[in-house]
């Protein structure tokens, strides 16, 4: 918690040692958390959705900094789970991750679904169609 002030953590701490000594961990915990909500957070949906947040944030806190480093250290003195990691591939797409569609080009040209295959355009400018070459075949008909 870089952003709490050493002398602010001072008094903080103080004020943990006293509730450390004072709480039993069969739901004291729980109870304060709880308490301290009901009676010090302003009634309002943010405030509850804040302090929500607080309590998500101290449990990645406390999963990063505390329990992953444990279970590590656990991992080195025990022993890891054996055996090694498999790879299931889908039947239906073969690991693609694609159903019914390919990975690689077409081998025929397919028709450019801009012009229709022509390779021409012909915008209307008034009351004139005016021919000119399509923009995304470059008038090859076929897309690219």
């Amino acid at each position: 918690m870089p952003y709490i002030r050493q002398e602010r953590r001072a008094e903080l701490d103080d004020i943990i040692d006293q509730l450390g000594d004072a709480l039993a961990m069969d739901g004291d915990l729980n109870y304060v958390l709880f308490a301290l909500c009901k009676r010090y957070v302003h009634p309002s949906y943010n405030n509850y959705k804040n302090y929500l947040g607080e309590l998500g944030e101290c449990i990645a806190e406390i999963r990063r900094r505390i329990l992953v480093p444990y279970e590590e250290e656990r991992c080195k003195e025990s022993g890891d789970v054996k055996g090694k990691m498999h790879s299931i591939i889908c039947e239906e797409c073969k690991g693609t991750g694609s159903l019914g569609m390919t990975l690689t080009p077409p081998t025929s040209p397919t028709k450019c679904s801009r012009c229709g295959g022509t390779g021409k355009l012909f915008p209307m400018t008034g009351d004139n169609r005016k021919e000119r070459t399509c923009d995304w075949c470059g008038g090859a008909g076929e897309q690219k």
